[in-house]
């Protein structure tokens, strides 16, 4: 028997913002403002007022990923077992990782911005909630709730992703534990990963995913879906043939193709949180 050690096992993100198929190097979305308020009529047969809508992009450029290992006759004989499948399925999970490390760094990097790419859209300080020394509360949940609220972003599509530690400072309060607050069983799952709350989805992340400063902060993220992009020019592919030139040895290739860029700087914050 083998057995895979303990790791996040693959995407926790996936599927929890944009997706498109791209069939270029790099990609294109397109984007339209909030329209104007619209004018008052003032004379019978006055001329038309016209106002141009406001039209811009963001550009993804993919990045292609690979593993790959090999398995020689003589290891599947001293193991007792054929570990091909095995590779693979680790394989996969890494680039499940390999996603949300994706997603997480475009959170807060410079967007690509102008019609054909290259200008640079610095994520806005205004979007980062500072720590103040103090973990994940109920106050702040519910700012970060008022902030998206008060930009009139989606009420559905929304995700609050968090470390084990701001996962933990939530669960010491009542009114996330409590019957008598919300109806997530919480006190006997011990997390409330997987559930809505607060307008939320609920989503846990790997240390070495999210960031962490020389001051002990910790970066969370909330965000709405539609926010944020990623850009697939190739989905896992495994692959498994024998190389000559190793003995005939079997390498078992895992590859891919991907890229994530922030669409509306409205719908991303970053929540930071003191860990201790």
């Amino acid at each position: 028997n083998v057995y895979l050690l303990s790791q996040q096992q693959g995407s926790k993100l996936r599927g929890k913002v944009r997706e498109e198929s791209v069939n270029a190097k790099k990609a294109f979305f397109d984007r339209l403002a909030a329209g104007p308020r619209p004018q008052v009529k003032v004379a019978r047969h006055q001329d038309t007022p016209l106002v141009e809508q406001v039209h811009s992009r963001r550009s993804v450029s993919l990045v292609d990923y690979v593993l790959a290992d090999l398995v020689d006759r003589e290891d599947q004989i001293r193991m007792l077992i054929n570990p091909e499948s095995l590779y693979a399925q680790n394989f996969a999970r890494s680039f499940g990782r390999e996603f949300d490390h994706i997603m997480v760094a475009a959170f807060i990097a410079d967007a690509d911005s102008g019609q054909f790419g290259g200008t640079p859209v610095a994520f806005p300080a205004g979007n980062t909630l500072a720590s103040g020394a103090a973990g994940l509360t109920i106050a702040r949940v519910r700012q970060t709730k008022r902030i998206l609220d008060a930009k009139d972003v989606r009420d559905d599509g929304r995700v609050f992703v968090v470390s084990a530690q701001a996962m933990e400072d939530l669960l010491e309060a009542t009114e996330v534990t409590s019957s008598d607050y919300n109806t997530v069983k919480a006190l006997v799952q011990g997390s409330i990963e997987g559930n809505m709350w607060m307008g939320f989805e609920w989503v846990r992340l790997s240390d070495d995913i999210l960031p962490i400063d020389g001051s002990l902060d910790r970066s969370c993220f909330a965000f709405q879906r539609d926010g944020m992009a990623m850009g697939i020019g190739q989905e896992l592919r495994t692959e498994m043939d024998r190389r000559p030139d190793k003995m005939n040895a079997l390498q078992i290739m895992v590859t891919g193709s991907h890229g994530a860029v922030r669409i509306d700087e409205d719908c991303v914050l970053r929540i930071l949180v003191r860990e201790v």
